[in-house]
Order: structure tokens, then C-alpha cells, then sequence
């Protein structure tokens, strides 16, 4: 009989597929990687991506910066849109560098195609 050591990982799934579903429709991604453009190719996480997670973490559980990673670890990494890899890289400073990108976007821009998406996503009546 051959005994195996099997190790047991649990994940969890939660509501980010539905916390997924309506930031897809959003194209909430695709928003982030047009306004956040990676310009050091150094980068194991690009920071539209850090950013990403750390709004499905604010949406789901309010987690503090410093435990998005400790969070993201508890979750299913391809819900997330990552590889196993990479969510040890999640920290509280690559997070905090992405924000730094964010603050030197194009916020208002990036705002007015998030509103202009929502209302056609969702056929917001402006009137």
C-alpha cells in the first residue's frame, strides 16, 4: 500500500465570483491597466493588478493595507487573477507603490470611463 503524504489547502471562494462578475461587467480591469501603465518591467505585479485586489478586499472584508496579502492568501488565486507564485508577492509596499501610480494618474478621466461604463453597463437612467 503506498502512503502518501498528502497535504490539505483549504481556499476560500466566498463572494468574489459575484464581486467578480459585476467589476468584469465594469471592465473595472481593463480601466485600471489603461490609466496604470507598468513602466518598470521589473514589476511581478503590475500595479493595476495590486490595485485590483485591493479593491475586491475593501469590497469583501474591509481588510487593513498591511493584510491584503494575508487575505489573498485565504482566497482561490485564479478568482483573483493570479498564478499560485504570486500571491506571496502581495505586500502592503507593492501595494502602496501601486497607489503611488494611482495618485499620478489621470483620476478624473479614469472616474468619468468608470461612470460612462456603469451607466451603460447597467442602463442608468441620468434623467
Amino acid at each position: 500500500m503506498d502512503q502518501t503524504n498528502f497535504n490539505l489547502d483549504s481556499k476560500t471562494i466566498g463572494v468574489l465570483p459575484i464581486v467578480n462578475h459585476f467589476l468584469d461587467r465594469l471592465r473595472f480591469k481593463e480601466l485600471l491597466e489603461k490609466y496604470l501603465l507598468t513602466t518598470d518591467k521589473r514589476s511581478k505585479i503590475a500595479p493595476s493588478r495590486a490595485l485590483d485586489l485591493l479593491v475586491r478586499s475593501i469590497i469583501i472584508c474591509r481588510t487593513p493595507l498591511y493584510s491584503v496579502g494575508e487575505w489573498a492568501e485565504q482566497m482561490v488565486p485564479n478568482l483573483l487573477g493570479l498564478k499560485s507564485d504570486q500571491i506571496g508577492l502581495l505586500n502592503d509596499d507593492r501595494i502602496g507603490r501601486a497607489l503611488d501610480r494611482f495618485f499620478e494618474a489621470d483620476r478624473s478621466a479614469m472616474l468619468a470611463d468608470l461612470v460612462v461604463q456603469m451607466v451603460g453597463e447597467f442602463d442608468i437612467e441620468l434623467e
